[in-house]
C-alpha cells in the first residue's frame, strides 16, 4: 500500500557569529598629551541611515520572526501570499542555501522548485499542487472531491478531503475525521457500484478500525481504511 505524500522540508538556518579580537597598542610616552580642547572627538550618530542601501532588508527584524521558515511554509502553517517582502527574501535565501529555488507571482502564488525538479505551487488560498517525475499531489483547503480519471471510478465520498496523491496508477485520498458508521455507509455505496469482487473485510469496530478491499469487473481496486476516526482511500487502476 502506498503511503500518502507528506510535503515537508526539514531545513535549518545556520547563523555564524564572528568574534573580533582586541589588540592592545603599547603606550608611547614621548607623544604629547591630547586634550579635548585641542582635538575634539567626533561622535558618530547612533543610527546612520545614509550608510545603508535604500533597499536594505532589516535582517534583525526578519530573524526575530521565528514563525516564518521553510518548514512552517511546507507544513502549511504559513501562506506565502501573506508574507511581506522581508519574509519572502528570508525564505528565498534559506531555500537557495539548500539548492531549492523559490519565486513569488504578483498574486502571491509561491513556486518551489527542488534540485530534483519536483515543483510545488502554493496558491494564495494555501492549497498546494505538487508535480514530480512520476507522481503528482494536491493538498486542498476547500475539502472538495477532485475531478480526475480516478475519482470518476467511485461514488463521491461524503468525507472532507484533506489531501490527494497520485503515483504509478494509484490514487490516494486522505480525509478529515469522521465516524465509523458514516464510513461503513460509504462502503455499502462502493458495493452498490460494483466493488464486490475479491472482497476482504477486517472489522475491528470495537477498536474504531475497519478495512475494506474489493475490485470491480474492470479490475479497478479500492482499498478503504478507517483507523482511529480517520478514513483513507486508495484506488488502483489496471496496469
Amino acid at each position: 500500500m502506498k503511503k500518502l505524500l507528506t510535503i515537508a522540508l526539514a531545513l535549518t538556518l545556520a547563523l555564524s557569529v564572528t568574534a573580533c579580537g582586541k589588540t592592545d597598542v603599547p603606550a608611547t610616552p614621548e607623544a604629547p598629551a591630547v586634550t579635548p580642547a585641542t582635538t575634539p572627538a567626533a561622535e558618530a550618530p547612533e543610527n546612520d541611515a545614509s550608510a545603508a542601501p535604500e533597499n536594505a532588508i532589516d535582517v534583525d527584524a526578519v530573524l526575530a520572526n521565528a514563525d516564518v521558515s521553510l518548514e512552517s511554509v511546507f507544513e502549511n502553517q504559513t501562506i506565502g501570499a501573506d508574507l511581506n517582502a522581508a519574509e519572502r527574501a528570508q525564505l528565498i535565501a534559506e531555500a537557495a542555501a539548500e539548492g531549492t529555488e523559490i519565486s513569488f507571482a504578483a498574486d502571491g502564488t509561491m513556486t518551489v522548485v527542488e534540485a530534483d525538479g519536483t515543483t510545488s505551487v502554493q496558491s494564495p488560498d494555501g492549497s498546494w499542487v505538487v508535480e514530480g517525475e512520476n507522481f503528482s499531489a494536491e493538498v486542498a483547503t476547500d475539502g472538495g472531491w477532485p475531478s480526475n480519471e480516478y475519482t470518476k471510478l467511485v461514488p463521491k465520498p461524503v468525507f472532507t478531503v484533506t489531501g490527494t496523491f497520485v503515483e504509478d496508477g494509484v490514487f490516494i485520498a486522505s480525509f478529515a475525521a469522521s465516524d465509523i458508521d458514516t464510513y461503513k455507509s460509504y462502503v455499502e455505496e462502493l458495493r452498490g457500484a460494483g466493488y464486490t469482487i475479491n472482497e476482504t473485510v477486517e472489522d475491528y469496530s470495537s477498536m474504531d478500525m475497519y478495512i475494506f478491499t474489493a475490485s470491480n469487473i474492470d479490475g479497478v481496486q479500492v482499498d478503504m481504511t478507517f483507523m482511529l476516526g480517520t478514513p483513507t482511500m486508495a484506488i488502483t487502476t489496471v496496469s
